[in-house]
C-alpha cells in the first residue's frame, strides 16, 4: 500500500483515491506531452521568445518609417512631414507597450488551420 503524503493524511484521503488521482496526473501529463509532439500545443517560454523578436521587429520596422516616408517628399516638406510621422509612430508604439503591459490585452489563442 502507498504511504500517504501528509496532506493526504490530513484529509483522511484513502491509498486507492492518492493513488487514483496520480495515475489522473500522469495520464494528464501523458496526453500534454502527446499534444506537444503532434504540435497542438506550445512551449510558453517559446511563444514568449518568438513574440519578443516579433514586436522588436516591428518596433524597428515603425521607428525606420519617417525617414522613408521623408526620403520620398520634396526637401522642404522633410522637417515638417518627418516630426510628425516620428511623433505617431513614437505615440503608436507608447500606446501598444501600455496596452501590453497592462494586461488588458488577452491575445486570442484559438488557432485556425
Amino acid at each position: 500500500m502507498p504511504k500517504l503524503s501528509k496532506v493526504d493524511e490530513q484529509r483522511k484521503v484513502s491509498a486507492t483515491e492518492a493513488l487514483r488521482r496520480k495515475n489522473v496526473a500522469l495520464a494528464g501529463l501523458r496526453e500534454l506531452e502527446l499534444q506537444r509532439r503532434r504540435g497542438e500545443v506550445l512551449d510558453a517560454q517559446e511563444v514568449r521568445f518568438s513574440w519578443a523578436e516579433v514586436g522588436s521587429a516591428f518596433r524597428n520596422t515603425l521607428l525606420s518609417f519617417p525617414s522613408r516616408v521623408c526620403n520620398r517628399l520634396p526637401l522642404e516638406l522633410r522637417g515638417q512631414v518627418g516630426h510628425v510621422v516620428e511623433e505617431e509612430a513614437r505615440a503608436a508604439l507608447t500606446g501598444l507597450a501600455e496596452v501590453v503591459k497592462s494586461g488588458n490585452y488577452k491575445p486570442a489563442l484559438e488557432v485556425h488551420s
